[in-house]
């Protein structure tokens, strides 16, 4: 709450990043450019983390969300 006192958290729990359990945690809040909003996706797989992270303006996240569910819908970790 230090750096963005109006943070509201919208969603936080477990989602699939491939075939590994994640987490995501969206948000929103406002900085000097405006108000965004802010989802980051993350897995951590032999020590490693793995983060999607997409960060918009509020009123362009409902557009930028689709999009985001494709990467992580599609998201593979290969060695």
């Amino acid at each position: 709450r230090i750096i963005y006192p109006d943070f509201n958290l919208l969603k936080l729990g477990n989602v699939k990043l491939g075939d590994n359990p994640g987490y995501n945690f969206i948000f929103n809040a406002s900085d000097p450019n405006g108000k965004f909003t802010a989802a980051q996706i993350w897995t951590i797989k032999d020590n490693k983390l793995y983060l999607i992270v997409n960060t918009v303006s509020e009123h362009l996240y409902p557009l930028t969300w689709p999009i985001i569910q494709r990467m992580v819908d599609s998201f593979e970790i290969v060695n």
